[in-house]
């Protein structure tokens, strides 16, 4: 089991220097799976972040990792087809009150595809509005999204910024399109991305049906 300190940015970092920021994490991994991440802001503890593995429910989780005034996020991962990975994140108070919940899709470069926050914690209903997708080419450039897209209430496409940075860094920072045939087909051009993709970011749908 391994204990490492990285900044806001995710950047390694000494214990000596975590202790002077403002905000820094404490990771804990045992062989490259993170098990927890401790949340740390001007010295005092904020959120605990837990990744279970252990097939256990929420409310074993609490009961078992709980610390008193920290917040608790609790991670639940489960592989999806071609490496992709979904992870639905549940968020309590420090009273062990659900405060939200979120879904996250992830490449097999651990990238986040897509995110969003669920507004109805009943039913599970997500809030489009704050739903984001990102489209990533590991070929040209694995760490620089190529686009990113926004979403109406609705779930359908908002706008689509197209990151010219990606692979020019001395052209304009981005470009937007919309959810029409010219648009669609643009991006297709500029990416190469296949026709079911493309659709895939027309739409606010986390889970794709690829």
């Amino acid at each position: 089991m391994g204990i490492r300190f990285e900044n806001q940015f995710g950047e390694l970092i000494s214990e000596n220097q975590a202790l002077k920021m403002g905000k820094y994490y404490v990771v804990q991994d045992d062989g490259g799976e993170v098990k927890q991440i401790e949340e740390f802001y001007a010295g005092r503890p904020i959120l605990l972040t837990y990744f279970n593995n252990s097939g256990e429910t929420d409310e074993q989780l609490i009961n078992r990792v709980f610390r008193e005034g920290w917040q608790l996020t609790i991670v639940n991962s489960e592989i999806y087809a071609h490496d992709y990975l979904i992870r639905r994140r549940t968020h309590y108070s420090i009273h062990k009150t659900l405060l939200a919940k979120s879904h996250q899709f992830l490449d097999k470069y651990k990238n986040i595809i897509a995110y969003a926050w669920i507004s109805d914690l009943v039913k599970g209903i997500p809030d489009h509005s704050m739903t984001k997708k990102f489209y990533y080419d590991p070929e040209i450039n694995p760490n620089e999204y190529m686009f990113d897209c926004e979403y109406n209430e609705d779930g359908s496409l908002l706008e689509l910024y197209y990151n010219s940075l990606h692979t020019n860094i001395s052209g304009q920072d981005s470009e937007v399109y919309l959810n029409n045939p010219k648009g669609i087909a643009t991006i297709r051009a500029l990416t190469g991305i296949s026709q079911g993709l493309a659709e895939y970011y027309m739409t606010a749908d986390v889970i794709p049906r690829f």
